[in-house]
C-alpha cells in the first residue's frame, strides 16, 4: 500500500512536466511562425543558418535557369510560328465553319408590360401664365 501514493505523485509530476513541455513547444512554434510570417524574420533566420555566399550562388543559379528557360521557350515558339502560314490557317478555318446569320426587323407599338416602359405617358409640366410686359413705347420725333 505504500506504493500507491508514490505512483500518484509520480504520475502528477509527469503530467506537470508534460504540460510544461507542451507550453514550451507551443511557445517555440508560435515564435517560429511569427518569424517566418514576415519577410524580415525569414531573412534573419536564413542569414543565421545559411552563409551569405550560398544565397548568392543560389540566386545566380536561379537567374541562369530563368534565362535558359526563357531562351528555350522563345526558340520553341519561334520554331512553331515559322511553320504556320496565317493565310492558309485562316482559309482552313473559314472553309470548315458554317456561318448562320439571322436578322429579324419589325415595327410594333410599345407594350409597357413587355418593354418595361411606363404605363402612362409622363405628366406634362404645368403651364404658368406669362407675365405681361408693357409694350415698348414708340417715340415720335
Amino acid at each position: 500500500m505504500a506504493e500507491g501514493p508514490d505512483l500518484a505523485e509520480e504520475s502528477s509530476g509527469r503530467r506537470a512536466v508534460d504540460g510544461v513541455l507542451d507550453l514550451a513547444r507551443k511557445a517555440v512554434g508560435t515564435s517560429v511562425k511569427s518569424l517566418l510570417s514576415s519577410e524580415e524574420g525569414l531573412r534573419q533566420v536564413l542569414s543565421a543558418v545559411i552563409p551569405k555566399e550560398v544565397g548568392q550562388a543560389v540566386r545566380a543559379e536561379l537567374a541562369e535557369l530563368r534565362r535558359d528557360f526563357l531562351s528555350a521557350s522563345v526558340r520553341e515558339l519561334n520554331g512553331f510560328l515559322s511553320h504556320v502560314d496565317p493565310a492558309k490557317e485562316m482559309q482552313r478555318l473559314l472553309t470548315d465553319l458554317v456561318f448562320d446569320i439571322r436578322v429579324q426587323v419589325g415595327i410594333r407599338r410599345r407594350d409597357p408590360a413587355v418593354d418595361g416602359g411606363p404605363e402612362a405617358p409622363p405628366p406634362k409640366a404645368p403651364v404658368r401664365p406669362r407675365k405681361k410686359t408693357p409694350a415698348p413705347r414708340s417715340r415720335k420725333g
